[in-house]
């Protein structure tokens, strides 16, 4: 089970008010987090901390000490403490689940697969901890090992303006053979791995459960998913939880009696309207592409080895076609499934915005791949790697929330997102926007954390994006340590040997 959904209201309740009373907003995703011994918790809130205050950093370099150097490496060692990326994401889930139920309006689910690559001088050890023979090129130098990888489908959760409110979903899995795969193949009891002797396909089916979980009201949520999406599993899923869907249509399924293809089914339908977007060719210019939009209901088939456990299911299929063929760029074709009603020109727009929301959870891949930094770490086993990802997911998550916080909700009180601190180190080393007023919004903080990242904030500049927010937010978390004073010990938080990363290991660890 993904969320406990008992006691949400309250717990809604009393994290609204933990915001207003500044607390950190690690503590806020660690709280619920299910480990097995509550030091391991305690850990997790400082290495989240960690990580969010020098995002991309290496791990020496991100801590402030040796204690919490061998800490963190050590809370990364689930081989021998018993931590997996489900006790990591569990207390974000949680808190995913209660921003959802904050929301008044419909939110929607992003899915999608993302691929981790690790590249090292040294190669992994395999299952058999044997490690490969290193291969010499003919001039005698070193040739690179081959990567491993692993892979995360995970769903991502966005507002109709784009703000992110969390994941509500993942499950890691590899097809590399390096050491510690074969643990994450064992556990069937992780929600956060693919079930045993299950097809790769099934992830889509166990990610829409966990996140209706989490959601709580699946009838709430509408899911985006790509033409990989596009599987019969999946959809029936879908309609059995009673949640919506928006999917890109990859395969021409059979509909009716089976002798006309969805394809045949479009050709009767008429033309709803004309949608004209503006666009960018191959060099940049920019051209104006005219969509001829069409929908219809249909009742489509399931693949024939599935007819035996599958009935039919009716959903509405739009087409979005541009009219003749464009110069130096490709003709715009989007083919979507629905099982929300489209009953006018306006309801097919509609839904033809909300599946662009899916390019939301690329952007969240970017930053939790490139902006954390996370492909260059040298951790070596699979379980370090998972628990590595899962951190680097929630900080990614930070990062995304704060940058479109300024575009969603620009009249925010500050105090609901940044620390008294932080906003007194903004107001000492950022000047005021010309003009502005002496009652400052969450916007306007957030536009100083940008220069700080190297935003010009120029008249007719877009808004910030990932890439100067992370860099804002980390030089914010430097001027903050600076103004703090040196560091005071060696010891981080006392000498507990789980938390500090000194003394003997606690026998009650996993």
């Amino acid at each position: 089970m993904v969320l406990r959904q008992t006691g949400k209201a309250e717990y809604i309740k009393k994290n609204i008010s933990d915001q207003l009373d500044q607390r950190p907003w690690q503590e806020v995703e660690t709280e619920h987090c299910r480990f097995h011994d509550k030091r391991h918790r305690d850990r997790f809130s400082i290495v989240l901390r960690i990580r969010g205050d020098r995002i991309g950093e290496t791990i020496p370099m991100a801590c402030e000490n040796k204690a919490q150097v061998k800490g963190t490496y050590r809370f990364f060692d689930g081989d021998n403490n018993g931590v997996t990326e489900f006790n990591i994401l569990s207390g974000h889930f949680h808190a995913t689940g209660a921003r959802i139920s904050a929301e008044k309006e419909q939110v929607y689910i992003a899915h999608d697969t993302t691929e981790f690559d690790f590249k090292s001088n040294r190669a992994p050890s395999d299952e058999a901890g044997k490690k490969p023979a290193r291969k010499v090129k003919v001039d005698g130098t070193f040739q690179g090992y081959t990567q491993f990888s692993i892979l995360m489908h995970s769903a991502c959760v966005v507002t109709r303006k784009g703000l992110y409110l969390g994941m509500a979903g993942a499950q890691f899995f590899t097809r590399a053979k390096f050491k510690g795969v074969a643990a994450l193949l064992r556990d069937d009891e992780s929600p956060t791995r693919l079930r045993p002797n299950s097809p790769e396909s099934a992830r889509w089916e166990d990610v829409l459960r966990q996140a209706c979980e989490v959601a709580g009201d699946p009838s709430r949520c509408v899911h985006i998913a790509d033409r990989e999406g596009d599987i019969y599993d999946f959809i029936d899923a879908a309609f059995k939880l009673g949640t919506n869907f928006l999917i890109r249509i990859q395969h021409d399924r059979s509909t009716g009696d089976g002798d006309i293809a969805i394809s045949d089914e479009m050709e009767l339908a008429g033309v709803r309207g004309v949608r004209r977007i503006h666009v960018k060719d191959r060099d940049g210019n920019d051209d104006v592409a005219k969509l001829d939009i069409r929908a219809r209901r249909v009742c489509i088939n399931p693949p024939k080895p599935k007819r035996k456990h599958f009935e039919p299911l009716t959903v509405t299929v739009v087409y979005a076609e541009e009219r003749g063929t464009p110069k130096n760029r490709d003709r715009i074709v989007w083919k979507l499934m629905t099982n929300l009603p489209v009953q006018s020109r306006d309801d097919a727009i509609e839904r033809l915005d909300c599946y662009a929301l899916r390019w939301k959870i690329e952007v969240f891949h970017k930053a939790a791949k490139s902006g954390c930094n996370t492909e260059k770490s040298k951790l070596q086993t699979a379980q370090r790697l998972t628990n590595f990802i899962a951190t680097n997911c929630v900080v990614a998550w930070r990062v995304c929330h704060m940058t479109m916080l300024k575009r969603a909700r620009p009249d925010a009180r500050p105090e609901e997102v940044l620390t008294t601190e932080e906003i007194e180190m903004l107001d000492k080393h950022v000047p005021d926007k010309r003009g502005c007023s002496t009652k400052k919004t969450l916007s306007d903080y957030i536009r100083k954390i940008a220069i700080l990242g190297g935003y010009l904030a120029r008249k007719n500049d877009g808004p910030p994006g990932n890439i100067v927010m992370r860099r804002g937010m980390n030089l914010l978390m430097i001027i903050c340590a600076v103004e703090r004073g040196p560091i005071k010990g060696s010891q981080d938080t006392g000498g507990n040997g789980v938390l500090a990363g000194g003394g003997r290991r606690s026998k009650r660890c996993g």
